[in-house]
């Protein structure tokens, strides 16, 4: 089973919304992973890329297992002080998080290298649980108890998120060019042993043309961000490029949003540690904890690879880029509205 390119505007996969209250639920993506592992059926390479383990929650794709936390999700009660980290997967959100992180922290570097994990200090509320607790109810028990400003992150499209955080928390959203979104998703999802991703980057970007692939679809998830960016006070729009060419710009107009007010040295802290190389270098931010436990394979690629924009050359045919740059138009005449201009290098 392969993905099927369109030449015609891609609609998202008419998939049910979840339903966990019946015990298909969580059984039928069970039995289906137990068939993958046991190479029972014909389409294993692309595993979680087979629309079964998506949902199609208020239109974002949720993958499993990640749509489990959606019941929780919507009791989920945001209140003034929330900090919200927004990005389409692979698009600079672990960047973002530990500037957040280092700004909140006024340039402290052990905001980075001390205590839990970044991604404990900033979890993904789209997760039912952490790959570090066993928590049955992550999102109440563990975002909802913590004390102002909370911080927590979600990949979620606009129209998914709870209302209470789109009403009282500060939303960082960043962006990054489709072409380097498509290779880094690429390379993040061949790595990460349960997505059971075998596929070729043609593949991919299939996948991103069909809307089949997690948190899709991509233009609709930017584009719905960006316009109310335009609009309301407590959004925060930047662009991964812009972050890596004017990190000093980009901390600068953080620390105001965020109410922090930070002297021109801390204001450098944050610049130097969470520049590329340094952050790589860094366990609690560069996921070496989850290449230990068996969820990232990085014999086939780090979680932090290139860190720079337009690594897609590398990788793309002029067949390929010819082909997303047909979609991108096609996408962009959907939005006419959408007045983001992406810097490709």
């Amino acid at each position: 089973m392969a993905f099927n390119s369109t030449s015609t505007i891609p609609t998202p996969v008419a998939l049910a919304e979840p339903d966990s209250s019946t015990p298909e639920y969580t059984e039928k993506p069970r039995k289906r992973i137990a068939q993958l592992d046991a190479g029972n059926i014909d389409d294993y390479k692309y595993g979680f890329h087979d629309p079964e383990f998506l949902q199609n929650y208020k239109g974002t794709h949720v993958i499993y297992p990640f749509y489990q936390a959606l019941p929780i999700l919507e009791k989920f009660q945001a209140r003034p002080g929330d900090i919200c980290v927004t990005t389409f997967p692979k698009s600079g959100t672990t960047f973002v998080s530990a500037v957040v992180e280092m700004i909140l922290h006024y340039g402290d570097h052990d905001a980075l290298t001390s205590g839990p994990f970044l991604d404990e200090k900033i979890p993904l509320m789209d997760c039912k649980e952490s790959p570090f607790t066993k928590d049955e109810d992550l999102l109440v028990t563990t975002i909802s108890n913590r004390p102002s400003p909370r911080k927590f992150l979600t990949h979620l499209g606009y129209e998914a998120i709870p209302k209470s955080i789109l009403d009282n928390a500060k939303i960082v959203y960043v962006a990054r060019n489709p072409k380097d979104v498509i290779v880094s998703h690429f390379h993040f999802v061949r790595s990460f042993v349960t997505m059971r991703f075998k596929g070729e980057l043609e593949d991919m970007v299939d996948a991103f043309i069909d809307n089949k692939c997690m948190y899709a679809p991509y233009f609709d998830h930017v584009a719905a961000y960006w316009k109310h960016a335009q609009e309301n006070k407590n959004f925060f729009f930047v662009t991964y490029e812009r972050m890596c060419k004017d990190l000093k710009g980009v901390v600068r107009d953080l620390c105001v949003f965020l109410d922090r007010d930070l002297t021109e040295e801390q204001m450098d802290n944050v610049v130097h540690h969470c520049q590329f190389d340094n952050m790589k270098q860094v366990s609690n931010v560069n996921r070496t904890s989850l290449a230990e436990a068996g969820y990232l394979d990085f014999n086939i690629s780090h979680f932090m690879r290139v860190g720079k924009p337009g690594n897609w050359k590398e990788h793309f045919s002029p067949e390929l880029n010819a082909k997303v740059d047909k979609w991108i138009a096609e996408q962009r005449a959907r939005f006419p509205d959408y007045k983001l201009e992406y810097q490709y290098e």
